[in-house]
């Protein structure tokens, strides 16, 4: 799953979204802990075409381009911190690493980034889902957070992959 959602972001951008062009966009960071729940600087940020709000119309945009969907959804982390929110504005910034579409020097930002806000994911937002596109299916975002930090190659803190007895895999928080 969390392949998929990292594919679509990697598409061409959208020439123009409501009279807004954002075929120039890019993501250059103002504050470290931009993008990663509580942090609000994304607000700040002058490449940031939606400091006005954003609301549902994140997932129009999402569907269009990660470089804005990183802004969308860290706007929308804004107005709404969720587990939901802060998932795909990591997941945003790992395809944009993943995809080389970080200028380099704020390459490392983007990973350490995507990594801590994965981990916001698991560790302040646990329970949070997400659902599919008709919105009536379900799906637990700390497994998808979990595997978004691996495949970066850092390790999740404080949470460990356990099979139940009938092989399901689940995520849980380590035992103090």
């Amino acid at each position: 799953m969390l392949l998929l959602l990292s594919l679509a972001c990697v598409s061409e951008p959208a020439t123009y979204y409501y009279g807004d062009d954002l075929t120039e966009l890019a993501v250059v960071p103002i504050d470290w802990d931009e993008g990663v729940y509580p942090n609000t600087s994304v607000l700040d940020d002058p490449a940031n075409p939606f400091v006005d709000g954003i609301g549902q119309t994140k997932w129009d945009v999402l569907s269009t381009d990660c470089m804005a969907g990183f802004y969308a959804f860290a706007t929308a982390q804004t107005e709404e911190g969720t587990g939901e929110n802060q998932y795909y504005t990591s997941s945003c910034l790992q395809s944009l690493y993943d995809a080389d579409r970080i200028a380099a020097e704020d390459t490392y930002w983007a990973w350490s980034a995507a990594v801590r806000g994965y981990q916001v994911v698991l560790d302040t937002f646990p329970d949070s889902v997400t659902y599919d596109a008709t919105g009536t299916i379900a799906y637990d975002l700390a497994p998808l957070a979990f595997r978004g930090i691996e495949s970066l190659g850092a390790v999740p803190e404080g949470w460990v992959e356990v099979l139940t007895s009938d092989g399901t895999s689940v995520i849980v928080q380590e035992s103090q």
